[in-house]
């Protein structure tokens, strides 16, 4: 089926700083898609400075271009199709058939993506998880597949885990912070005086 799309170039698009290789966006000109066009085919990973200068955005620039338009324009889902059939629940490199995670929520993801996932930079979602717009991973194979969505929220007693990871004698404290100066200093001294080590602070 024809869909009439128009090409348009990201640098008419995406105004960035200056600096090339580790742009960052500082808007999006919305007006350019006010017209009948269904769809747009834009490139992915550069924008322009205000100067006029080619900017290439950093790493998961492609993602990120996706972002901040679909932010901008207030989409109601962002659909990112990747070379994988969604985000698994732990790395099929070390744990054979993981299943894939049906829903998450942002910060899950992006605790996910310092802990190692490869799937979304925590930089290439940050304009929608900001404007709460929907983000779906697709496969780039099988698109019609429904896969991951990645939402604000989410019911927690339909899917209580997200990602799995091993270690012995680990456990996860949840610690509400106080607002005191001295708050992570006396926290670790009591871990310290009870001889228990701390490997990561997720300070989400």
């Amino acid at each position: 089926k024809f869909l009439g799309a128009q090409w348009l170039d990201a640098r008419d698009i995406i105004v960035t700083n200056n600096t090339s290789g580790n742009g960052k966006v500082l808007r999006v000109k919305t007006e350019i898609f006010e017209n009948d066009t269904k769809v747009f085919v834009i490139g992915g990973f550069y924008g322009s400075s205000e100067e006029g200068n080619t900017i290439v955005l950093p790493k998961g620039g492609s993602d990120l271009t996706a972002d901040v338009i679909a932010a901008s324009l207030h989409a109601c889902e962002y659909v990112n199709l990747k070379e994988v059939p969604g985000i698994f629940a732990a790395n099929p490199d070390y744990v054979q058939n993981p299943r894939i995670v049906n829903e998450l929520t942002y910060r899950e993801i992006r605790e996910l993506s310092y802990g190692g996932s490869k799937v979304l930079q925590e930089e290439a979602m940050t304009w929608c998880r900001r404007a709460s717009i929907p983000m779906r991973v697709r496969s780039l194979l099988h698109p019609k597949n429904l896969v991951t969505k990645i939402l604000q929220k989410r019911n927690i007693l339909e899917q209580g885990v997200v990602g799995i990871a091993a270690k012995e004698d680990f456990i996860v404290y949840m610690i509400e912070k106080q607002d005191h100066p001295f708050f992570f200093q006396n926290l670790l001294s009591l871990f310290a005086e009870q001889g228990i080590s701390v490997d990561m602070i997720g300070t989400e």
